[in-house]
């Protein structure tokens, strides 16, 4: 119990001192909201810009990776849903049925 009113304090006073907050994507200070790209004029500490400029470039190329991810996993499981158990194919003139373990039906 004492851990938790412990972390309750600390998170009030994170809150009650902090300069800016984040509410979705906009930036608040002062009751105005501001865009992610003008957080040069919200953010005093250089500290801190320092790190939100790390943290967006960071949030691009995990996007970047994600994107690719999720295509390449996409392609690879529309050919496993694609592919038929059983399929019929032509070789030197002989039709040969073909059974496909990897198949998913």
């Amino acid at each position: 119990m004492k851990k938790l009113i412990f972390l309750f304090t600390i998170f009030i006073f994170n809150f009650s001192f902090s300069q800016v907050t984040i509410s979705g994507n906009k930036l608040i200070k002062d009751g105005k909201s501001y865009k992610f790209s003008k957080y040069q004029e919200v953010l005093t500490n250089s500290e801190a810009q320092v790190l939100f400029k790390r943290s967006r470039t960071n949030r691009t190329i995990s996007n970047v990776f994600a994107g690719f991810g999720g295509a390449f996993l996409g392609y690879g499981l529309a050919r496993i849903v694609s592919t038929p158990s059983e399929y019929k194919a032509t070789f030197y003139g002989t039709t040969t049925t073909i059974k496909n373990d990897k198949g998913a039906y």
